[in-house]
């Protein structure tokens, strides 16, 4: 069947079967084509209405019919104008810019190209369904010319034209703000990739992700008022920035820029003059490395016109979560290259600011910009006409508030006395002789320690002063002599806290940041002694973790005249020495000593606290680390007598291993002097979970090694972290330094002192707060049997032969023990006891051979808490015991009755009316040769701790 014959045939069955429907009524209304909705013209007060701006980044690639293998693939990315005349129609304008790689002629090479373009744009959301302000996605065609300037290397400049259809998914973020996805294809005229093809044009693809601000009508958006008829200094601020620098190189096919990457630092102030419109004038520093040998280093300033496209787009709203600054700029910089040669620039630079809010006044912002310079800045370095400069930094913003409202703020920042806002920073870090000789050699070899210690005071929420100590190294190179000098400085430094100033005092803002300005004198040590003056300027940033404690960092540069170094930066002669310091601050705050110590005396649980501690100790000598470590502990018991003070005595033992052959041993009593740095700082609360005591005391004690013992002074300081776990139980990590006197080791004998470090994990106990006017110290006595107790317990000790012993070593025991007793008071009671000890003597004299002690004791108990407090606490209480004892020592089938005294602490838990629970640590002391073995001081001892259970009648 012919095609004539198939038409035919298909005419007449659409005839037929219309002839046989229309024989039903019909209903015209039921086949009405729906009537698309009219579009609405958008109407516009002013040519900006119903505008918008985009920019985007992305992939473009070039399609040869020559070579389908070849990889033209490139970044692309583009910056948009347009306008909407409707609804549905618009037109935008742009400029896109891609690098590229291109096989021209079996070479590849990098190309650039530039494309200016004009596009119609159809919203197809809005044609077919109307507009929807409310729509989060819509989809936009778009139908352009373009013409693209191209530009490769050893292949000079070029130019091509063509036309571009795409599509653009808007997601809608806001009624101001938009991102998408736009891919796009164009056909442009031959020669576009350097190549002729048969076909005669070439075909270029993009695909670009970008963001889009629209201009919104906002009948607020010519509101002035808040920048009409104010102080100047009303809607300034400042920012700090740090980041990175890449100068972008001519031979790009043989050079990768990312190896020029190098650091880049800005310090600005600006002003805002309308919502949309402000200056910005800032000092600029930074270093890039674009040869292997070759570096370029620039100083400089910078004048910016800033654009708000927030306010410019949707009106004046100062606290938007993100907004975004067009920049426009004119830079002037002075640069250094390796050769020393310096020039003095003018340029261009523009880019964007992408601004986050932290706070009502503080934007963290990411702010990439392109500079151009003439050749004078670089020599020549992007090409022959122009150097270009590209640069990221990453800063923070700080706005100042309106003066009402600091005002306000400023008022909170009280001034009781003179001691109100004292504060005292310590702190380590790095410091670097800034030169050409820095920058040559490897920078970290030359970066040496700093100390510092700082007290200062603010005398204005803006206003300080502060007075420093510090102790460095520098390394320095004198033509060929290198050596490392220490450094002593002192200096007063004069404080502007920044944020203060721009905001208005906060005692509970969490960081702040402040510009300090100065001088001082730093002694040297080294090749040359002397004493140079220097000038000291740098930034302080504040991180507060309480009202009282904080950390900080600090970035400083010291000014010296031109002698620690022949090597300079050139800019000036003087020798500039950059140091970066964190540590820790603590500041006094409003602290009042009448209201402290009330509050104090009417919150407190208990002032008298009992603690045992433990830890590592280790001798200061030269053979710290092989052979001088051993362990200490004490007992300690003190009293807080103010909110700041306590003072308290510790019976404290050390035993520290000096060689392979002998230990040292040492026992004595110590008391020192508590402070509360976290009252002090930050006044008294009574619920606090941390708190930071320091200390300082004196010692009297016993030493003990290679059978000599001494008597020896001391005195230690010491820093204590406590943490509360409840109102009677803390737990506390303390480091302590001893300085102990003359031969305390017996390492050196010409030795003066010797120094003990120990650090001591430990608990104490506060005893509860009881009217101690209205104590009763009678008991129910009525019986004998009235507050009678049995006690039976199990422990273990070791019996003390090395200490007192020249033939043995310490052994192990094994001890039990049965005891009855009486409380006559709350305070005082006695106690009989009959304990045995089993010593095992090891291969000496027989291997099948034990030691063994059985003793008869009294003992006379003391309740520390019912002494301390008025009456025993309902759950734990501390006794102390001092006894004298009979004991028979049995080895070798022969008995020795000798005398004894003990001496012991017994940590008594309460678990029901009748059942209490104990620890008792124990020392005992024996007269005579209780072992069979001669002692040079015809004493020996053993220390044992017994865990017993006790039963009350």
């Amino acid at each position: 069947m012919n095609t004539k014959l198939k038409f035919l045939f298909t005419l007449l069955v659409v005839l037929y079967t219309g002839s046989i429907c229309s024989q039903e009524p019909i209903d015209a209304m039921m086949y009405r084509l729906q009537k698309r909705p009219q579009r609405t013209k958008l109407s516009s007060e002013h040519f900006f209405e119903n505008t918008f701006i985009s920019t985007g980044m992305g992939m473009s690639h070039i399609f040869t019919t020559r070579d389908f293998k070849t990889n033209q693939l490139g970044f692309n990315a583009g910056l948009y104008v347009g306008k909407w005349f409707s609804n549905s129609s618009g037109l935008r304008l742009g400029i896109d810019g891609m690098p590229i790689k291109m096989n021209i002629n079996g070479y590849e090479r990098k190309a650039g190209i530039a494309s200016f373009s004009a596009d119609y744009l159809l919203n197809l959301s809005n044609f077919v369904y109307d507009n929807n302000p409310s729509r989060k996605f819509d989809v936009v065609a778009l139908l352009g010319l373009s013409y693209l300037a191209e530009y490769a290397s050893n292949n000079g400049f070029k130019s091509a034209y063509g036309a571009r259809v795409g599509l653009q998914g808007n997601w809608n973020i806001s009624q101001l703000f938009s991102l998408y996805l736009e891919p796009r294809m164009g056909v442009y005229s031959d020669n576009l990739d350097y190549n002729d093809h048969w076909s005669g044009y070439d075909m270029k693809g993009d695909l670009l992700l970008g963001f889009k601000y629209k201009y919104v009508d906002d009948k607020n958006r010519t509101n002035v008022e808040p920048f009409v008829r104010k102080p100047f200094l009303e809607n300034t601020f400042f920012s700090l920035a740090a980041g990175a620098e890449m100068m972008i190189m001519t031979d790009a096919v043989n050079t990768n820029n990312m190896h020029n990457i190098g650091p880049y630092f800005s310090l600005a102030a600006g002003k805002w003059f309308a919502p949309h419109s402000g200056i910005r004038l800032s000092a600029n520093a930074g270093y890039s490395q674009y040869h292997t040998a070759r570096y370029l280093s620039h100083v400089g300033g910078r004048l910016d016109y800033m654009l708000n496209l927030n306010s410019a787009f949707n009106g004046y709203k100062p606290h938007d979560f993100f907004s975004l600054n067009a920049i426009l700029g004119l830079n002037a910089d002075c640069s250094e290259n390796k050769s020393g040669e310096t020039s003095y620039s003018l340029g261009l630079g523009v880019g964007a600011q992408a601004n986050f809010t932290v706070s009502n006044n503080t934007d963290l912002y990411i702010e990439p910009r392109v500079n151009v310079y003439p050749t004078s800045f670089g020599g020549g370095l992007t090409n022959d006409h122009i150097d270009i400069m590209t640069q990221l930094a990453i800063g923070v913003t700080y706005n100042r508030s309106s003066k009402s409202v600091r005002a306000d703020n400023n008022a909170n920042f009280e001034r009781k006395d003179f001691a109100d806002n004292i504060f005292v920073s310590a702190g380590i870090g790095g410091q670097a002789l800034l030169s050409t000789q820095l920058l040559n050699d490897n920078v970290t070899s030359q970066i040496c320690p700093r100390g510092i210690l700082s007290i200062g005071k603010w005398f204005t929420p803006v206003h300080g002063l502060r007075v420093s100590g510090s102790a460095s190294f520098l390394t320095v190179n004198n033509s060929k002599l290198r050596s490392r000098d220490k450094l002593i400085a002192a200096d007063i430094d004069y404080l502007f806290n920044l944020t203060n100033a721009m905001q208005g005092y906060d005692e509970d803002r969490l960081f702040d940041i402040s510009a300090l300005i100065g001088g001082g004198l730093v002694y040297r040590h080294g090749k040359q002694r002397d004493v140079l003056p220097c000038l000291t300027g740098g930034l302080h940033a504040n991180f507060q973790l309480t009202p009282a404690w904080s950390l900080f960092l600090e970035p400083k540069i010291q000014g010296y005249r031109h002698t620690l170094s022949v090597h300079s930066l050139g800019f000036f002669s003087a020798d500039p020495i950059f140091s970066l310091t964190g540590g820790a601050t603590y500041r006094l705050r409003n602290y009042s000593k009448v209201q402290n110590r009330r509050l104090y005396h009417e919150n407190e649980y208990g002032k008298y606290f009992f603690g045992m501690a433990a830890g590592p100790a280790m001798v200061a000598t030269p053979f710290v680390f092989k052979q001088q470590w051993g362990v200490a502990a004490r007992a300690t018991i003190g009293k807080w007598f103010s909110p700041i003070s306590a003072w308290r005595t510790h019976l404290r033992f050390e035993s520290v291993v000096e060689n392979s052959r002998n230990s040292l041993e040492y026992g004595g009593l110590e008391l020192d002097y508590q402070l509360s740095l976290t009252n002090l700082f930050d006044n008294y609360r009574a619920n606090r979970l941390f708190n930071l005591n320091a200390s300082i005391g004196f010692s009297l004690g016993a030493s003990y090694s290679d059978y000599d013992l001494k008597f020896v002074p001391g005195g230690q300081i010491g820093l204590q972290a406590a943490f509360r776990l409840n109102n009677a139980l803390s737990l506390y990590l303390e480091p302590q330094g001893h300085l102990y006197g003359r031969n305390f080791a017996r390492v050196n004998p010409s030795r003066r002192n010797d120094i003990i470090f120990s650090t001591l994990l430990g608990m104490n106990y506060r005893f509860a707060e009881i009217d101690r006017k209205n104590r009763d110290y009678r008991l129910d006595n009525s019986s004998f049997m009235n507050n009678t107790f049995i006690a039976a317990g199990i422990g273990s000790g070791a019996f003390g032969t090395t200490v007192f012993s020249k033939s043995a070593k310490v052994r192990p025991t094994l001890v039990s023990e049965v005891s009855f007793g009486k409380w006559f008071n709350t305070v005082s009671a006695l106690r009989f006891a009959v304990s045995n000890s089993n010593v095992s003597m090891g291969k000496k004299p027989d291997p099948h051979f034990n030691f063994k002690i059985l003793g008869l004791e009294l003992s006379y108990i003391t309740n520390w808490t019912a002494l301390l407090t008025g009456a025993p606490a309902p759950l734990f209480n501390l006794h102390s015991l001092l006894g004298f004892s009979m004991v028979n020592g049995w080895h070798q089938g022969e008995h020795n009755f000798v005398p004894a005294g003990g001496i012991g602490a017994q940590a008594n838990f309460t678990i029901n009316k009748s059942l209490d629970l104990y620890v008792e640590p124990k020392v005992n002391l024996y007269s005579g040769e209780i072992d069979g073995l001669r002692a040079p001081v015809n004493l020996d001892a053993d220390a044992q701790v017994i865990v017993a259970l006790k039963y009350k009648f």
